[in-house]
């Protein structure tokens, strides 16, 4: 089952990135990335390869000067991502989870989305410790 869904969405995803501007290729890539974070398909280490993947592919085509919460949310789940990631070296995944969640923080406010804010500061707290 794990598989008829992984390929099915692959397929999907190929589909998607051929009919689709950038800005919505990346939108699907980072609402599928927040899928796969928040429930474990098959390999857990792949999983966060895969999405660590993804989700920078789609960050790199969204504008960087003006961020949209899309870019924001996308942040986020990678600096994310970076945690929950077992393989490399601890100290460079620490550094860019830190980062990314960084990023978040700077564009993303309390104000604007008190979730995704108070997630990205316990992120980062577990990131720094």
């Amino acid at each position: 089952m794990v598989r008829a869904w992984k390929a099915a969405a692959d397929l999907l995803a190929r589909v998607v990135r051929a009919a689709l501007p950038r800005n919505a290729v990346a939108a699907v890539r980072i609402r599928r990335s927040q899928v796969s974070l928040a429930k474990w398909y098959g390999n857990r280490e792949g999983s966060i390869e895969n999405v660590i993947s993804e989700l920078e592919a789609a960050i790199a085509v969204l504008p960087r000067d003006r961020p949209s919460p899309l870019w924001i949310l996308g942040q986020r789940l990678l600096g994310e991502a970076y945690l929950h990631r077992e393989t490399s070296e601890h100290a460079n995944n620490s550094e860019r989870g830190i980062a990314a969640l960084e990023a978040a923080q700077r564009w993303g406010t309390a104000a604007s989305d008190l979730h995704a804010w108070s997630a990205t500061q316990a992120n980062l707290g577990a990131q720094a410790s």
